[in-house]
C-alpha cells in the first residue's frame, strides 16, 4: 500500500499563506495509511499468515524419520519460517500504529497481540528436539525485538523526528567500528589454524582444512555470549549437612538440626540399570518414595544414592558401593595373564607387531555384521594395562574448547613440557592432540556408535565397556534422565557394572515428567544447573573421585559425559573448565590413560541455522586431547612402535577413538572395522581423505 503525507498546519484562514510564527506549533509530517478498506483487511489478515508460517517452524518430521537427523537437517528451513514470521508480525504491527483512524488502530494492535498470544501459547511448546515450540519461541523474539527497533529507527528518521546532529563525529566513529572489525574478524580466522603446544595444521595434507574467512562464532562468543553468560549464571541454594555417610562401613547417619522438630525422611533412589529407555522416562520421576526415618542408621552397600530431608532441609549423598562380583571378575581375569611388567617390555621387543594393511580409499564397513567376544581377543604379548578415564563433553568444537577450558589447557601444556606430575617433579606422563579430528555424522548418534562400538550403523553391537569387562571394573556417567545404551542402542541395555542415573531423574532436574526439558531447567537449559543445593557437574565430579577411590587397587575404566554443551548460547559450557582441571591435578597420571574428546560440535543456535560456514565448519571438528602414562608410551615405543606424535596431523574420526580404546587395554580391532578403526597410538595412519577414513562424502571438511 502506498502511504501518503498528511499535513498538520496550525494556521487558520486569516493567516493563509503565511508562515507560522516559532512560537506557534511547528510543522509536522506524518506518515499514514489511507483508511481504505483494503488496507485495514490486508492488516487484519497478516497475523494469520504470521501464524501459518510459526506452525510450519514446528514441524518434526514424519514418525518413519529420525527425529533429531530431520530437525537437524532442516533447521535452515524452520528458522527461515521463524524469521519471516517475526517479520510478518513486526511491520504488520508497526503498520497498524500508523494508521490515521485511532480506534482502529487500537483494534488491530489488540488483534496482533491476541493473535501472537495464540501462536505462543496453543502451539507445541515443549523442548525435545522433534518437539520444538519453546525454542522457536525464543528465536522468535530474539528476532522480533532487533526487528521492531529498527523498524522505530526507520520510521523516525523518515518523519525526520531523530536527525544526526554530529555528522563528522559519527562518519569517525563508524571508522573507528569498521577497523577493530577488521581486527576481531582477521584475529578469529588464526584461531582455526592454532592448537596446543605451539602447534598448527599442516597445509601439505590430503585433507587440508578450508578455514572460513570470518569466524562468526568466535565473534558472536566475544560479545552475546559473555554478556549473556553473565546473565545465565545461576547460584545454588546452599543446604546444611544433614546426613553423613560412613564409606568403609557404608552405613550412613541422618542428623537434622536442633531448630527442626519432626520426623527425617529419605528416599533410598533405585538403580536403574537396563530400566531407561530411549526417551526420558515419565514412570520413574514421580515415584521418589519417602520413608520416614526413626533413627539409627542407613545401609548403603546397595545404593548409589539417597536423598535425605528435614523439613525444608535437603542432602544428596552419592556413593560408589564395591562390587565385589566385578573385582573378583577382573582379578581372576588378570591373575593367569599378569607378568612381571619389565620382563614383557623385554619379550615384546623380541615380536614386531604387525598391522593393518590401510587402504587410501576403504569400503564403507559393513552395517550388518554379528559382533562376537572372540573378535576383540588380547594381544599374547598383553602389556600392563593403565585405567581409563574418558571424559566426554558433548557438543563442542576443538577450537571452541580450547578457547572455554583455559585452565585444561594449561594443565595438558604442562604435562607436554614436563612440568608437573601433580606432586611438584618431572611429568610421569606425555600429553597429546589431533588438530584433524572430524565427526562422521551431525549428530550424537551416528558418531557415538561409531567411538564406541566400532559401527554407526548397527544398533545390536557390543559397547567398548562391554569388551573391557574381563580386564576393568567398569563405569558410566550420563546426566541426562536416560541411558546412553538403550538410547543409541534402540532398546538393548549394554552391561556395566556402575551406571549414575537415577538421580538425573528428580523433578527439579528433570521435570515432574522426566521429559520436559525446557530452557531453563533440565540438561539442556541456558542456565546453569542445580541439583539439591549443588551444581550438577559438581555431582559429576564428587562419583568420578568416590569411583576412583573404591577400585583404586583395581583397573577402572570410566566413561563420563557432559550435556552441558548441548544448549543454544554455548556458554554453560565453559563452568566445567576449573572443576575438571582440578580434578586432573589429583589423577594419578602414572597409572592412567586421560581421553578429554567431544562427538561432534555445536550444531543449534541461531548461526547454525543461519547456515554459516564457520558455524558448519564448528559442528564438523570436535576435539580430542590425551594424557598417557609414560611407561605406557615407552613400552609400546620399545615393542611395537609409537605413532602418536606423528598422527596429530592425521585425519581422524570416532572410529579412531574405538580402535584406540581397544588399544589402551591390549586388544586389537575387530576385522569388521580393521580398515576404518585403527588405533591412533600404535598405527602409523595415512595420509587420507574423507572417504579412506569413513566419512561421508556429503559430510567432508576436507578441501
Amino acid at each position: 500500500m502506498r502511504p501518503k503525507r498528511e499535513k498538520w498546519d496550525t494556521y487558520d484562514d486569516e493567516t493563509a499563506g503565511e508562515e507560522p510564527s516559532k512560537d506557534k506549533e511547528e510543522r509536522q509530517v506524518k506518515i499514514v495509511y489511507g483508511d481504505s478498506r483494503w488496507a485495514y483487511a490486508l492488516l487484519a489478515v497478516l497475523p494469520v499468515f504470521g501464524q501459518t508460517l510459526y506452525i510450519f517452524s514446528l514441524r518434526g518430521g514424519s514418525p518413519d524419520d529420525d527425529p533429531e537427523d530431520w530437525v537437524q537437517s532442516n533447521l535452515p528451513q524452520l528458522f527461515l519460517f521463524v524469521v519471516l514470521s517475526s517479520l510478518t508480525f513486526v511491520f504488520g504491527m508497526m503498520g497498524s500504529l500508523f494508521i490515521s483512524s485511532k480506534k482502529v488502530s487500537a483494534l488491530l494492535v489488540l488483534w496482533y497481540l491476541f493473535c501472537l498470544g495464540t501462536i505462543m501459547g496453543l502451539s507445541n511448546h515443549e523442548s525435545t528436539i522433534q518437539s520444538h515450540g519453546a525454542y522457536n519461541a525464543v528465536a522468535f523474539l530474539c528476532l522480533a525485538i532487533p526487528e521492531g527497533a529498527t523498524a522505530i529507527l526507520v520510521r523516525l528518521l523518515i518523519t525526520h523526528e531523530l536527525k544526526f546532529r554530529c555528522p563528522k563525529t559519527s562518519f569517525v566513529a563508524l571508522c573507528l567500528v569498521f577497523i577493530l572489525s577488521v581486527i576481531i574478524t582477521s584475529h578469529s580466522r588464526d584461531d582455526w589454524d592454532r592448537g596446543l603446544f605451539d602447534a598448527s595444521l599442516q597445509r601439505k595434507h590430503a585433507c587440508s582444512i578450508h578455514t572460513p574467512v570470518v569466524s562468526w562464532d568466535r565473534i558472536w562468543e566475544d560479545s552475546v555470549v559473555k554478556a549473556y553468560s553473565m546473565w545465565s549464571w545461576r547460584s545454588c541454594e546452599e543446604q546444611p549437612i544433614i546426613a553423613t555417610l560412613n564409606y568403609s562401613s557404608q552405613l550412613l547417619t541422618i542428623h537434622c538440626p536442633t531448630d527442626f522438630h519432626g520426623d527425617a525422611k529419605y528416599s533410598l533412589l533405585p538403580v536403574v540399570e537396563g530400566q531407561l529407555g530411549s526417551r526420558m522416562i515419565s514412570w520413574a520421576t514421580p515415584k521418589i518414595v519417602w520413608q520416614t526415618h526413626y533413627g539409627g542408621v542407613i545401609n548403603m552397600r546397595k545404593y548409589d544414592s539417597i536423598v535425605v530431608q528435614c523439613g525444608s532441609y535437603r542432602n544428596l549423598v552419592l556413593n560408589v558401593p564395591r562390587n565385589k562380583k566385578a573385582v573378583a571378575r577382573v582379578q581372576s581375569h588378570n591373575s593367569s595373564a599378569q607378568r612381571d611388567f619389565y620382563a614383557q617390555l623385554e619379550e615384546n621387543q623380541k615380536t614386531a607387531h604387525t598391522t593393518y594393511q590401510v587402504k587410501h580409499n576403504a569400503p564403507k564397513p559393513p552395517s550388518r555384521h554379528p559382533v562376537l567376544s572372540s573378535q576383540y581377543v588380547p594381544r599374547s604379548t598383553k602389556l600392563k594395562v593403565p585405567n581409563i578415564l574418558v571424559i566426554y563433553l558433548d557438543s563442542i568444537s576443538r577450537n571452541s574448547l580450547i578457547r572455554k577450558f583455559p585452565h585444561t589447557m594449561r594443565f595438558f601444556e604442562q604435562v607436554r613440557n614436563n612440568a608437573t606430575n601433580n606432586l611438584g617433579g618431572p611429568s610421569v606422563a606425555d600429553a597429546f592432540q589431533f588438530l584433524r579430528y572430524h565427526s562422521i555424522g551431525r549428530t550424537t548418534r551416528h558418531n557415538a556408535r561409531a567411538m564406541f562400538t566400532g559401527d554407526p550403523y548397527e544398533s545390536q553391537l557390543m559397547t567398548i565397556w562391554e569388551i573391557l569387562q574381563d580386564d576393568y571394573v567398569t563405569g558410566i556417567i550420563d546426566n541426562t534422565c536416560a541411558e546412553w545404551s538403550a538410547k543409541y542402542l534402540e532398546g538393548r541395555s549394554a552391561i556395566a557394572d556402575h551406571r549414575l542415573s537415577a538421580i538425573w531423574c528428580l523433578p527439579e532436574y528433570a521435570g515432574l515428567r522426566g521429559e520436559s526439558f525446557d530452557l531453563f531447567t533440565g540438561p539442556w537449559s541456558l542456565q546453569r544447573r542445580c541439583l539439591v543445593g549443588e551444581q550438577v557437574h559438581n555431582r559429576v565430579f564428587e562419583y568420578i573421585n568416590l569411583f576412583r577411590k573404591t577400585y583404586v587397587d583395581v583397573p577402572s575404566f570410566l566413561l563420563v559425559k557432559f550435556t552441558e554443551g548441548h544448549e543454544p548460547s554455548g556458554s554453560v559450557i565453559g563452568m566445567i573448565d576449573k572443576p575438571l582441571s582440578q580434578l586432573l591435578q589429583t589423577v594419578d597420571l602414572n597409572s592412567t590413560a586421560v581421553i578429554l574428546l567431544s562427538d561432534h560440535g555445536l550444531h543449534m543456535g541461531i548461526l547454525w541455522s543461519l547456515g554459516l560456514s564457520s558455524s558448519i565448519l564448528e559442528n564438523k571438528l570436535p576435539g580430542w586431547f590425551m594424557l598417557l602414562p609414560k611407561w605406557w608410551t615407552e613400552g609400546r615405543n620399545s615393542a611395537d612402535g609409537i605413532f602418536l606424535q606423528e598422527n596429530e596431523q592425521a585425519l581422524v574420526t570416532p572410529f579412531n577413538i574405538f580402535g584406540t580404546l581397544l588399544d589402551l587395554a591390549g586388544r586389537d580391532p575387530p576385522p569388521r572395522c580393521s580398515s576404518y578403526c585403527q588405533s591412533a597410538i600404535s598405527y602409523d595412519l595415512p595420509d587420507r581423505n574423507c572417504p579412506g577414513a569413513g566419512i561421508p562424502d556429503k559430510f567432508c571438511g576436507c578441501s
